[in-house]
C-alpha cells in the first residue's frame, strides 16, 4: 500500500503527466508512419521513442527528486520555528507548573520548587492556602501563588494563541489541536475573577481568605463529592474553588501532551540544525 501511495504521488507530477501524454503521441505517430512508410521508418521511430522515453524518465526522477528535497526543506523549516517558541513556552510552563504545585501543597508541608512535573491526586481541601504568600524570594514573600499561577495561566494561552495565529503546522498539525483546546479551556471555564475576587472582600469583619481557608480545609472535599455527585447547587462559595480544581488539572492535562508530543517531534530530528 505505501508503495501504491508513493505511485500516485509520482504520476500526479505534472512533469510525469505531459511526459506520459507525450509519449503516448509518439507511439501514436510512430504506429501511423509505420504503416504509411514501412519498417525503415518503424525502426527509426522505435529508436526514437526509445531515447525520448529514457529522457522523459530521467527528467521525472529528477523532479520527483526536487519535490522531496523541497518538502524536506519545508519540514525542516517548520521544525526550526517550534525549536524557536518551544524555548518560549518552556519557560511559561515551567512557571506555571510551580506556581500550581505551590498552590496544591498547604503550608507546612515541603513545597517543591525544582519540580518540573505537575503534582497529582491532590485534593479540593489542599487549596487552602492559595491566598498564603508563595514564601519565595523573588515574590517577595507577599503575593500569593494563586495570583501568580494566573498571571503565567493568562500569558501561556496568550502566546498559544499568538503562535496559532502566525503559524501553519503543516507537517505537525497536532500542535493545532493542542493549542486550540488550551485556549478554550483558558477563556470559557477559567473562574479567576471569582477567585482572585474574593482576594478583597470581607465577611463582617472577618478577612474572607481566611474564612475560604476554613471552609476548604473542612469541608471542601465533601461539597465537592457532592457537585459532583449532582446533590448541591452552584451558589455555594466553595463553588469556585471547585471549578479551579478541575480547570488546573484540565489545563495540566493538555500541556502533558504538549510536552510529550514536543519531546516526540524533537527526538525524531535530534540532527536538526540548532
Amino acid at each position: 500500500m505505501e508503495y501504491f501511495n508513493k505511485a500516485k504521488k509520482f504520476l500526479k507530477i505534472p512533469v510525469v503527466i505531459i511526459s506520459i501524454v507525450l509519449l503516448c503521441a509518439v507511439f501514436l505517430i510512430m504506429q501511423f508512419n509505420a504503416q504509411v512508410y514501412g519498417s525503415t521508418w518503424e525502426n527509426y521511430l522505435i529508436s526514437l521513442a526509445a531515447s525520448f522515453a529514457e529522457l522523459i524518465i530521467t527528467i521525472s526522477f529528477v523532479q520527483y527528486a526536487l519535490d522531496k528535497k523541497k518538502k524536506s526543506d519545508a519540514q525542516n523549516d517548520e521544525l526550526l520555528r517550534i525549536k524557536k517558541f518551544h524555548k518560549v513556552l518552556e519557560i511559561y510552563i515551567r512557571y506555571y507548573t510551580l506556581y500550581y504545585n505551590q498552590m496544591t501543597v498547604p503550608l507546612g508541608n515541603e513545597r517543591d520548587v525544582s519540580s518540573k512535573n505537575f503534582r497529582k491526586n491532590f485534593k479540593v481541601s489542599d487549596l487552602a492556602d492559595l491566598y498564603q504568600p508563595t514564601l519565595l524570594m523573588k515574590d517577595s514573600f507577599r503575593v500569593s501563588p494563586v495570583e501568580k499561577f494566573f498571571v503565567v495561566e493568562k500569558k501561556l494561552s496568550d502566546t498559544f494563541s499568538q503562535i496559532l495565529i502566525n503559524q501553519d503546522f503543516k507537517f505537525y498539525p497536532n500542535l493545532n489541536s493542542i493549542f486550540q483546546t488550551f485556549i478554550e479551556q483558558s477563556l470559557n471555564n477559567n473562574p479567576s475573577g471569582a477567585i482572585l475576587g474574593n482576594i478583597n472582600m470581607r465577611f463582617g469583619n472577618k478577612d474572607s481568605t481566611i474564612e475560604i481557608s476554613k471552609m476548604l480545609k473542612s469541608h471542601g472535599n465533601e461539597y465537592y463529592e457532592k457537585l459532583v455527585a449532582g446533590k448541591v447547587n452552584h451558589s455555594n462559595l466553595l463553588f469556585p474553588y471547585c471549578l479551579l480544581y478541575e480547570f488546573m488539572q484540565n489545563e495540566a492535562t493538555v500541556i502533558e501532551q504538549y510536552k510529550n508530543y514536543i519531546q516526540e517531534i524533537l527526538s525524531d530530528n535530534k540532527n536538526l540544525e540548532k
